[in-house]
């Protein structure tokens, strides 16, 4: 299953990115039917893979580093699957799949099953809460990577120095669209994921703390991307404040996720 997976994302990477570098004003409506195929076995493929890796081994792929990984990708995949759909654009999908595919080779590369596994990580509402994080940190990323993109093109045009490569991204109206699709998506999940947190955690984890580092930076990112939410609802941001936000936001989360697993103390650590 996992070298199949392989198999449609390399086939994506190569549909999608012969789509995007000899972009045309007409698409052709064959390769964008394959595009669609490749898109949606790719997930269909991904949820049977966590399928039959949960039946083997009893817990939800959340236990390493490379299961997170291939979570991810499912993650970055499932948003991309969205906003596609809901805005009919496909150009900017070669680099999507090329971050997913990349963090699936990672994970196919190394992934193993550990001997002995921390209890806390074989609980089904913790895999659940763990695959709604990622899920909406792919959104956050996937709206990051967007209004880079919005941003980047606006100077571009308005120095009127707009090279071959921007040419061929979407107009500046679509990439906002895009932007805001992603922001909806992941905050969707994002905010599953701390309802749960809230809810269940106090329950379940016998250190817990509201003052936790990691629960602290996740409202933070939160609240953020609730500023970004409310003002794609009520419409009263200015677009480029909108994709200022989305950038900035992105690489906060990132940054902040990285910073408070690598050193700080956290209830989240089961490993």
């Amino acid at each position: 299953m996992s070298i199949l997976m392989l198999h449609f994302y390399f086939a994506g990477i190569i549909v999608y990115g012969y789509t995007f570098w000899k972009k045309t004003s007409d698409k052709p409506r064959r390769l964008e039917i394959v595009k669609k195929i490749i898109l949606v076995s790719l997930v269909v493929l991904n949820l049977l893979y966590f399928i039959f890796r949960i039946s083997a081994y009893g817990h939800a792929p959340i236990t390493t580093m490379f299961e997170i990984m291939s979570l991810m990708s499912f993650g970055i995949v499932l948003t991309y699957l969205y906003i596609e759909l809901k805005t009919k654009e496909t150009d900017t999908g070669f680099f999507i799949l090329v971050i997913a595919g990349l963090l699936e080779v990672i994970s196919f590369s190394f992934i193993e099953e550990l001997k002995e596994i921390n209890p806390v990580l074989k609980t089904w509402v913790l895999g659940i809460h763990v695959s709604a994080a990622i899920i909406g940190y792919s959104g956050i990323i996937l709206s990051g990577i967007y209004g880079f993109l919005y941003l980047r093109l606006y100077r571009k045009i308005k120095k009127n120095q707009v090279d071959s490569f921007f040419k061929k991204l979407p107009s500046l109206k679509l990439l906002s669209s895009l932007t805001r699709s992603a922001i909806s998506f992941g905050f969707i999940f994002f905010t599953f994921t701390i309802v749960q947190g809230f809810v269940w955690l106090p329950k379940a984890i016998d250190n817990f703390s509201y003052l936790d580092p990691k629960l602290i930076s996740s409202t933070i990112i939160w609240l953020l991307y609730l500023g970004g939410y409310i003002g794609i609802i009520t419409k009263r941001f200015k677009i480029n404040t909108l994709m200022k936000l989305a950038f900035a936001g992105s690489v906060f989360s990132v940054l902040s996720m990285m910073f408070v697993n690598i050193f700080l103390k956290s209830f989240h650590n089961f490993y």
